[in-house]
């Protein structure tokens, strides 16, 4: 990627275990831009992520801030120390990092807490104006797996592959405690718990927890092959069990300072169609997984993993898949094969992705996204 002379600033980076420093100096040729700039683009751009780059392989790409704070304008010479937070070291596809900058005599000028890098796992052939989608595609099967935490906390569902999965954990697992949905908080043992449908429940149940420190955190209330759908009236439980309880359970961690390297993972059956042999799409479970997304990118020290399947899926696939080492969002499995997800660039002129059959019923009831933007009143005003 070619940027131009004045990102050519790097005089020398080092790096020590998960510490490194570059040494940025922006060409003199270039030091009338200074008068204009008082925080130069191509110091600020090195500084920032040439010393982020001794700890990736692959191409990263700048996804967020918690915080950056500038105490005076950029010198054209600074220094840079970039330190990889431990929280997340293990992890593949973000990194987090501080960043502190100074000048030649040692005085800081910028400091930035948190700032995350994401992998980008595959850059297409980028055509303007092209129109780009997300498919489901097969992927290898190996697996790194990691050991069965110490204090594992499995959330249980109806289903028979609940009870299979909890077996193996009691073989597996130093320790394993259970939860099950109720009516109200109740303390069966030091190992079994219910909770009801208030977040208070939660609250109780990890400050039971919290001295213990947790390791690992399986979700398998939504599972129940037996169901293709929740009717109306039992929509709430349904939610409860689900949308509700992750939301609850990530706030409650938050309270009661619960934190570390926690294998947080989701098992949902059906969620979105993968390869179309689904019998059934489950909506609710969708949203499940959406919830998950928003509380990884709004709190960077939860991460959280899913795992949809259908019925045909073996109990040793999503046993080892709980067990990856690799943090992958979403990970799909259908008749026993992989998926993960991949952007992948559409063809609207084909007859399958074409728009031009679209027809608009004059009673009918539309939800625009977005609807309060120009874009969506122009759409709401030609279409309808």
């Amino acid at each position: 990627m070619g940027l131009g002379d004045r990102w050519d600033n790097v005089l020398k980076t080092y790096r020590h275990k998960n510490v490194a420093v570059s040494e940025i100096k922006l060409s003199d040729k270039y030091a009338e831009d200074l008068k204009g700039f008082k925080y130069h683009t191509s110091v600020l751009d090195m500084a920032v992520n040439r010393p982020v780059q001794e700890f990736t392989t692959g191409m990263y790409l700048p996804y967020y801030y918690k915080k950056f704070t500038m105490y005076a304008p950029l010198p054209a010479h600074v220094f840079s120390k970039a330190t990889l937070l431990d929280k997340n070291t293990h992890n593949d596809e973000t990194k987090t990092y501080d960043v502190v900058i100074s000048d030649t005599n040692g005085k800081i000028v910028a400091e930035i807490e948190g700032y995350v890098v994401k992998k980008v796992n595959a850059l297409n052939d980028y055509v303007a104006n092209s129109f780009y989608g997300i498919d489901w595609v097969e992927t290898d099967s190996d697996i790194n797996l990691r050991d069965t935490g110490k204090q594992v906390l499995l959330f249980k569902g109806n289903s028979d592959l609940s009870q299979k999965v909890e077996a193996k954990l009691r073989e597996s697992a130093q320790n394993l405690v259970t939860v099950e949905f109720g009516n109200e908080f109740k303390k069966v043992n030091a190992n079994q718990y219910i909770v009801g449908e208030q977040e208070e429940d939660y609250d109780m149940l990890m400050k039971e927890l919290s001295s213990d420190g947790i390791t690992d955190i399986i979700h398998m209330g939504t599972v129940d092959f037996d169901i293709s759908d929740s009717k109306i009236e039992d929509y709430q439980m349904a939610q409860n069990n689900s949308i509700y309880s992750l939301l609850f359970t990530s706030r409650t961690m938050l309270k009661n300072k619960i934190s570390g390297e926690i294998n947080f993972v989701l098992v949902t059956d059906n969620a979105q169609e993968v390869n179309g042999s689904e019998k059934t799409i489950k909506p609710l479970n969708a949203a499940f997984i959406s919830l998950a997304k928003t509380i990884v990118m709004e709190y960077p020290n939860i991460k959280i993993r899913s795992i949809d399947i259908d019925e045909s899926t073996d109990i040793e696939l999503v046993y080892k898949e709980i067990h990856n080492a690799e943090y992958r969002l979403r990970t799909a499995y259908r008749n026993n094969i992989r998926y993960r997800e991949c952007l992948v660039k559409r063809d609207v002129n084909s007859s399958e992705e074409s728009v031009t059959g679209i027809k608009i019923k004059n009673q009918g009831a539309y939800l625009i996204t977005g609807g309060t933007g120009g874009l969506g009143l122009e759409v709401a005003d030609i279409w309808l």
